[in-house]
């Protein structure tokens, strides 16, 4: 999969900008609030509905302007191209088309694209709450399986429904009981679906990352990932099946029963699960040092574009914002040749330029472009 090409409008400080994009490598230069991440932003946005940043979408409109607009034009492994298109007015609904449909929902756009995002914000996968590494799971799965996609909108729905009926059970003191038996059972059946398919992809990803740390790491330190759904502790993740699921999940509900009457929120279910990982048998969350941090992170996110690679059969897309100024050299280069090696593009922002040129030369593998106050300039050769 490749983007030969972006035009987009109203994205934070660029008013209209039009990018043609190289097969490989293309790096994006300039200072910080150049308009820089804004660029990834905008490919996001058509590969996945949404920026990859924690902002809300409206604060994503440029200045007073009523809309924004971002739209790409890609080319499969395969030789297909499309193209598509993603656009918001203030106050409305996304309105999301592409060559093949028009009217289409978030959910039905996700894997379109497949993507690889890496950027400062995601040491929270390692460092952060588990939430996070949820994030990471969910994400990936949901670019190669749109099942899982429908099934966790499904769920979220349905925790939602849940949860409103215990706030309305604290605001009146009473609650149906029918109801809640309806939104339970549902609740039951999209959990264990979500709990076996994150089980499946854990035990599937687990080799990818291994081989990945390998390849990062310098050292013989033993690392291993565990998928840890939320009260199945005494359980081991690659044995689960359906009957074993269903049945831990009514345990639990039945467990949880009173103290969800009185605390008015759904305390068991997915949405509490973890990825536990570990470093010489200790958490990496506790034990791990800066290095070790990063170097799981990159392990992780090159193990995610090896696995969804291979189970799509098309070469994802990476999005790399601003991650040099915290890596050295050597990881640097083996993200960079990772990404040449496997004939992938890579989007990357960096402020100052000279470091990746260390590695990466102007070639017609790699493509400088730089961004200042929301306008692009490509670079065809070295800037003094």
């Amino acid at each position: 999969m490749r983007i030969d090409s972006i035009y987009f409008l109203n994205i934070r400080n660029h008013k209209q900008t039009e990018i043609y994009f190289g097969k490989h490598i293309n790096v994006f230069f300039g200072l910080n609030g150049a308009g820089k991440t804004s660029i990834l932003e905008a490919i996001s946005l058509a590969a996945i509905s949404k920026s990859f940043q924690n902002t809300p979408e409206n604060s994503l409109i440029n200045f007073d302007n009523e809309l924004f607009l971002s739209r790409v034009n890609t080319m499969r492994d395969r030789g297909t191209d499309f193209t598509v298109e993603v656009k918001k007015e203030t106050g409305s609904r996304k309105r999301i088309s592409s060559s093949f449909m028009e009217n289409m929902r978030p959910k039905d756009l996700i894997g379109s694209i497949p993507i690889i995002i890496l950027s400062p914000d995601y040491k929270e996968i390692t460092a952060g709450s588990p939430e996070n590494r949820r994030r990471f799971i969910n994400t990936t799965i949901s670019q190669i399986s749109n099942n899982y996609l429908n099934d966790l909108y499904s769920y979220r729905r349905v925790l939602k429904q849940r949860n409103n009926l215990f706030s309305k059970m604290k605001k009146d003191r009473s609650i149906d009981k029918n109801e809640l038996n309806i939104w339970t059972e549902k609740l039951l059946e999209f959990g264990a679906k979500i709990i076996l398919r994150r089980a499946k992809f854990v035990k599937e990803f687990e080799p990818y990352y291994l081989n990945n740390y390998k390849k990062v790491s310098d050292s013989k330190e033993e690392v291993k990932l565990i998928y840890s759904p939320y009260g199945f502790g005494d359980l081991d993740y690659k044995t689960l099946d359906e009957n074993i699921v269903v049945n831990r999940l009514i345990k639990l509900r039945d467990e949880k029963k009173i103290g969800e009457l009185t605390r008015y929120t759904t305390l068991f279910g997915p949405q509490k699960d973890d990825l536990d990982l570990y470093i010489n048998e200790a958490p990496v969350k506790e034990a791990a040092s800066q290095g070790q941090h990063k170097t799981v992170l990159i392990s992780l996110k090159l193990a995610e574009f090896d696995y969804m690679k291979e189970i799509l059969n098309e070469t994802p897309i990476v999005l790399l914002d601003d991650i040099f100024s915290e890596l050295d050299a050597k990881r640097t280069e083996l993200v960079i040749h990772t990404v040449l090696k496997n004939l992938a593009q890579a989007f990357i922002t960096i402020t100052e330029d000279e470091k990746i040129k260390k590695i990466m030369k102007p070639s017609d593998d790699c493509h400088y472009f730089y961004v200042n106050e929301g306008k692009v300039v490509r670079i065809d050769e070295e800037v003094d």
